[in-house]
């Protein structure tokens, strides 16, 4: 198991307001499993997190040209994001519920870590 520090920062100027944004999360634990992983979403969908791993980080980058959808279930489930080519998301998650990645076409390639709290 190694010891990660997960740091996100966002800065510019819009207008006239300066925007400044820095997120930091200390000493996550990347699971030796799943660490991060080259993933195929398929049309099917497929599933990225399940409620063993608790309260975790989730990391998602779309790594195809067509869109991702993260959902709460494999079809007909409710959608929680959509990652368009290049984007990416980087959010906590209470680890309560499963989550499930579906590409827009059979290989679509994402990118997934887990970092557990």
């Amino acid at each position: 198991m190694a010891i990660l520090k997960a740091e996100l920062k966002l800065s510019g100027t819009f207008v006239t307001d300066k925007f400044d944004l820095s997120i930091t999360n200390i000493n996550l634990s990347i699971d030796k499993d799943v660490a991060i992983q080259k993933i195929t979403a398929p049309t099917a969908g497929v599933e990225i997190f399940n409620t063993t791993r608790g309260k975790s980080y989730m990391y998602i980058r779309n790594l195809d040209t067509e869109t991702v959808s993260i959902e709460s279930a494999a079809s007909g489930g409710t959608q929680y994001i959509s990652l368009e080519a290049d984007e990416f998301a980087y959010f906590p998650w209470a680890g309560t519920a499963p989550l499930y990645a579906i590409g827009a076409d059979n290989d679509a390639f994402i990118e997934v870590g887990i970092f557990e709290d």
